[in-house]
């Protein structure tokens, strides 16, 4: 097989167990906001004016998004809420706060939205969830090539790299030298590619 091939199984290996290791970590697991200003907790925060129930609102929408999209993982929950997704869904939550609060709602207050208490903000955050079809688009984008270390990055590099070495031992099998040569060199890369992204995975680990 040669030591290209060698190096490219070992890669493979490796970013197998750092990946097996950063799903057990990452998976189900609620993580603080890193986009303060923008997204769903900026949208929060602006006007609830409260950073305390701005990070209650958002610990209830990640548990809440972590069982109804059980196959998505924590860091896609998170750049989904802090991405324009993020956003879009605060101003819908937003709104339903002011229908929940009725007469008692005052634009004219610096601060005039507050969020529910625990069980009827649960209700209402399960409910609004469930009626935004365009959220599991949003959470299941999939970037074949990516580098940026999702999860699903790493699951999308990781089925590349099992169906080229596939054909690396198909083509061997046959004895068709020059394309085991290819699929190898084609192995060699994907396997560099799987090291950076689950790497990149771990890196994220808070």
């Amino acid at each position: 097989m040669g030591n290209l091939g060698r190096l490219g199984i070992r890669l493979m290996n490796e970013s197998y167990g750092i990946f097996s290791n950063a799903k057990v970590v990452r998976q189900g697991q609620i993580l603080p906001t890193e986009n303060t200003f923008n997204g769903y907790y900026g949208a929060l925060d602006h006007v609830l004016g409260d950073m305390k129930a701005a990070t209650r609102v958002w610990n209830e929408t990640f548990s809440i998004l972590i069982s109804a999209y059980p196959d998505v993982d924590s860091q896609s929950i998170r750049d989904f809420l802090d991405g324009d997704g993020g956003r879009r869904l605060g101003d819908v939550v937003i709104d339903g706060f002011i229908d929940n609060m009725g007469a008692a709602y005052d634009s004219l207050d610096e601060h005039p939205v507050i969020a529910p208490e625990a069980a009827r903000m649960k209700r209402m955050l399960s409910a609004e969830i469930a009626r935004q079809k365009w959220i599991s688009k949003e959470l299941e984008r999939s970037p074949m090539s990516s580098t940026n270390g999702s999860l699903k990055s790493v699951e999308s590099v990781l089925d590349r790299a099992n169906y080229v070495w596939d054909v690396v031992r198909s083509e061997e099998k046959k004895k068709n030298w020059k394309e085991r040569d290819q699929a190898m060199h084609d192995l060699q890369k994907t396997a560099d590619v799987l090291s950076t992204v689950s790497r990149a995975w771990m890196a994220q680990r808070r």
